[in-house]
């Protein structure tokens, strides 16, 4: 007898077209009680993040921004003003707007200063999470500055020798314009990654490497739940026998500059924020500083390149990874989205949009290409066989970060299982789910069947043993 289940099919990645992308985040956040104009500023700069590549601080971000808006912790009509000015430096308050609001208007007057007499200092209190910093240097370059910018945050990263966290990731950017395109992009958290990175290996049911995150001992941990729910990152350099200590400087010298210059909160005294929202203003400091290269030595942007090029052409040590300057990896992820024709996203971050879709009342987020969320999943069993196998827990543990749930939940309705549609996320001390888990890897032997997902006419042969569906595959 043949029998069937169906769950949401899984694929790894969804192609969504980068003005498909835009479109979303600014209908979520016109619906969030933002103007189309702020909603727009928020929305290029997240869009950016994810067509540079960093996947952290794009889509991710999106719906703690929207959360944040709708407890009131943060305001989409705010306009920033300017407390204090001198023709090369401001002192600005962002009214507690968007980031990206806040941060175009700082950094645009930094230019207009730099412009006028050579430097422009900019600092901003009362301001949000502004996204990846490199986004406002890029802006310094295309017209024709040197441009830096830093942020302190939410405390996240422990100072060597602590086993909790004091400073945040409080990233650095530092841009400067080459000949024809060309130019130099630093973007840096001072700590190991920033969290956004240990967000998506969570996401993905993923390990994190170690010198990431400590877990709540103070140690070095490798899992991506465990170092997300501390919230202890490790600072640039890991440990003190790596060098931590220099990543310990550089995030507290970001928070002298922006927390401290601009009168913003620091340090622990700043809140803490999570994918619910804040319940308080965060009050963050920022810093951004352009400068006119034409004030100085003739011929800036060609010796720039000729910088580049001397470090791109240095012997490899694998011939088949080139030496990168800072801003050619994301040089290289734009070329892939424009020859991809798209952002791939993980199906994770596309459910996470559907769910928001459906809460704001928005259309939702269209693939080009990618099972869609939601496509049925027709698991079908022509013979099966119950076998005795012993209770593996490190089996089971080591499966975990590369099982695709919506198909284990399949398999489980196909054989009389109960086990939940998402995976918990303290699956680890959830013994009764891990043994069911056991039962379905282990302990039901498929001879024969297939899958199929009816909308795509696609059909994968089962053989003996576990379906590969239940293990992630790169494309379904």
């Amino acid at each position: 007898m043949s029998s069937s289940a169906t769950a949401a099919a899984a694929t790894k990645q969804g192609l969504v077209a980068v003005e498909e992308a835009r479109r979303f985040m600014v209908d979520c956040l016109v619906r969030s009680k933002t103007p189309l104009a702020h909603a727009k500023q928020q929305a290029d700069l997240l869009v950016e993040a994810d067509y540079r590549g960093h996947f952290s601080h794009g889509m991710n971000r999106l719906e703690m921004y929207i959360n944040d808006l709708h407890k009131n912790a943060c305001s989409g009509e705010a306009v920033p003003t300017v407390l204090n000015e001198t023709p090369a430096t401001a002192w600005v308050d962002g009214n507690n707007g968007l980031g990206a609001v806040v941060g175009n208007f700082c950094m645009d007057l930094a230019i207009r200063k730099a412009k006028e007499v050579g430097v422009g200092w900019v600092c901003a209190k009362r301001s949000n999470h502004y996204g990846i910093a490199g986004w406002y240097t890029l802006r310094a370059m295309n017209a024709g500055c040197i441009g830096m910018s830093m942020t302190n945050t939410s405390p996240l990263a422990s100072p060597t020798r602590s086993k909790e966290a004091a400073l945040g990731t409080n990233p650095i950017s530092v841009g400067a314009p080459g000949k024809e395109g060309d130019g130099f992009v630093l973007d840096m958290a001072t700590t190991a990654v920033a969290v956004g990175k240990i967000e998506m290996q969570r996401r993905k049911n993923e390990p994190i490497p170690v010198g990431w995150a400590q877990g709540p001992d103070g140690h070095p941990t490798t899992d991506a739940g465990v170092a997300f729910d501390t919230a202890c990152l490790m600072p640039l350099g890991g440990t003190e026998l790596t060098s931590g200590y220099k990543g310990y400087g550089l995030g507290a010298m970001v928070e002298v500059f922006c927390g401290i210059l601009s009168g913003a909160n620091y340090a622990t005294k700043i809140r803490k924020w999570t994918h619910a929202g804040a319940d308080s203003e965060a009050d963050l400091g920022q810093c951004f500083v352009a400068i006119n290269p034409s004030c100085f030595a003739p011929g800036f942007e060609g010796r720039l390149s000729d910088l580049n090029s001397i470090l791109r052409n240095m012997p490899m040590t694998d011939p088949e990874h080139p030496v990168l300057v800072a801003g050619d990896p994301e040089r290289l992820h734009m070329a892939k989205v424009d020859r991809d024709g798209g952002l791939p996203y993980h199906v994770n971050q596309i459910k996470t949009c559907t769910e928001l879709s459906e809460r704001l009342g928005v259309k939702p987020i269209e693939c080009i290409r990618g099972v869609k969320v939601g496509y049925p999943l027709k698991l079908n069993i022509v013979e099966k066989k119950e076998v005795n196998a012993d209770f593996n827990s490190e089996f089971i543990t080591r499966m975990l970060p590369r099982l695709e749930w919506s198909a284990i939940c399949a398999a489980a309705a196909n054989i009389g299982s109960d086990i939940p549609s998402t995976m918990p996320t303290d699956i680890l001390n959830d013994m009764e789910t891990l043994q069911k888990l056991h039962h379905i890897l282990l302990e039901v032997d498929v001879v024969e069947g297939t899958l199929e997902c009816p909308e795509t006419g696609r059909i994968f042969p089962i053989n003996k043993g576990v379906p590969n569906m239940l293990l992630n595959e790169d494309e379904v």
